[in-house]
């Protein structure tokens, strides 16, 4: 059980203060789909009940399940992502070869991608993630690093803000305040856009932000986030703490945060505070080769 948890992300730590008591959290995986069971009977694809309604308590029992999905999701990402520097962002859409509302096709298309990129960039970080369009459609964002190799094309585009412009209808005044968007080599599947990073632990934010409830329904069982495998992750540390012992760490924290917010968790009849505390941490003194211990 534990009501704090302590992200340990290198540079930075993250405490987390909740307002009730957690039980053990096993923090599943979705992508580890091939080890989880399947869902019950009623949920099966091929079930023909669609007559049936839900009653109440099964209403509230499948949106927390979907809640539950969702949060466990954002929280990998944004771990895997928080604890990693980055130095581009990129988009990849699809063009009419591909069916752009198939999400497993989408899928397949953009891992053979990463596989393809992975050869001539063996060191190579990402974390990808699906985005749904109101309108049925998908593509994907990822945040990368380590890729020497990936051609970068300049796409004739600039950026300022959501707002995008050709060089050419661009005042000159104006230019310098915009970003040339380049292509990224070697993707063949449809348009795609690769932007430098400038601020990793925004990037880590802003990655989470296209795994919404609609995502998580429309891509139930299937993977919602892809990652390599040389990530660094944070140590991460539970406590139970007395609320005597949780204001008592945060009057200690006070004069080192960063950035603090509260969000406030309802599900069904469940409710949950979560106070997050970002620090910066101390560097260490490193003694000079003419001191000695």
């Amino acid at each position: 059980m534990y009501n704090c948890k302590i992200y340990d992300y290198g540079e930075e730590k993250q405490y987390r203060f909740y307002s009730k008591v957690y039980l053990k959290d096993y923090d599943k995986n979705d992508d580890e789909i091939k080890d989880e069971k399947k869902e019950s009977d009623n949920e099966k694809d091929n079930q023909d009940n669609n007559d049936t309604e839900l009653n109440n308590d099964e209403l509230v029992d499948k949106d927390r399940s979907t809640i539950s999905s969702l949060n466990r999701t954002v929280n990998k990402i944004y771990e895997y992502a928080r604890s990693n520097d980055w130095e581009y962002f990129v988009t990849l859409t699809f063009n009419t070869n591909i069916d752009r509302y198939d999400y497993s096709e989408c899928s397949n298309c953009m891992m053979k991608f990463l596989n393809a990129t992975k050869k001539s960039n063996p060191d190579m970080k990402y974390i990808v993630v699906p985005e749904l369009h109101k309108d049925g459609a998908y593509h994907f964002h990822g945040i990368f690093s380590n890729i020497p190799n990936v051609k970068m094309i300049d796409s004739g585009i600039y950026s300022f803000g959501k707002y995008t412009w050709k060089k050419e209808k661009i005042p000159e005044k104006l230019l310098k305040e915009c970003r040339l968007i380049y292509n990224m080599g070697r993707y063949n599947y449809g348009y795609s856009d690769i932007q430098v990073v400038e601020d990793s632990k925004k990037t880590a934010n802003y990655i989470c932000k296209y795994i919404t409830k609609e995502l998580v329904v429309a891509t139930k069982n299937k993977r919602r986030y892809w990652t390599s495998r040389n990530l660094n992750k944070p140590m991460v540390t539970e406590m139970l703490l007395q609320n005597e012992h949780k204001e008592q760490i945060k009057e200690l924290l006070k004069d080192k945060i960063i950035y603090q917010k509260k969000v406030d968790i309802d599900v069904g009849t469940f409710h949950n505070e979560i106070e997050y505390i970002d620090i910066k941490k101390a560097k260490k003194n490193r003694l000079s080769k003419n001191n000695s211990l």
